[in-house]
């Protein structure tokens, strides 16, 4: 499997954000010894502290959400999605 296939980037741009990782350590590359055209990259144990630590940051996002969420009715929560597709359709975002 290779990155373009999971990742929707141009090629040029996957490979400087690749360059980039691997500047800061979080990444490593190496020769594909089954086929000297390809790389494989790989996390490095900084690469997989950092991810360990989004992972972390996220669950604990999702369980305060959880618990902002829960005081509010099934009613009130599909107004506000509703209000939140307007802003979208509306692009109030920016």
């Amino acid at each position: 499997m290779t990155i373009n296939q999971n990742v929707k980037l141009l090629q040029g741009t996957l490979s400087k954000n690749l360059l980039r990782l691997q500047k800061f350590n979080l990444i490593e590359k190496k020769v594909n010894p089954e086929s000297k055209r390809e790389r494989l990259y790989s996390l490095t144990m900084l690469g997989k502290k950092i991810v360990a630590a989004d992972n972390q940051l996220n669950r604990n996002l999702i369980k305060k959400r959880k618990k902002v969420i829960s005081k509010y009715n099934n009613e009130e929560i599909q107004a506000f999605i509703k209000m939140l597709k307007e802003f979208q359709l509306n692009n109030l975002y920016k």
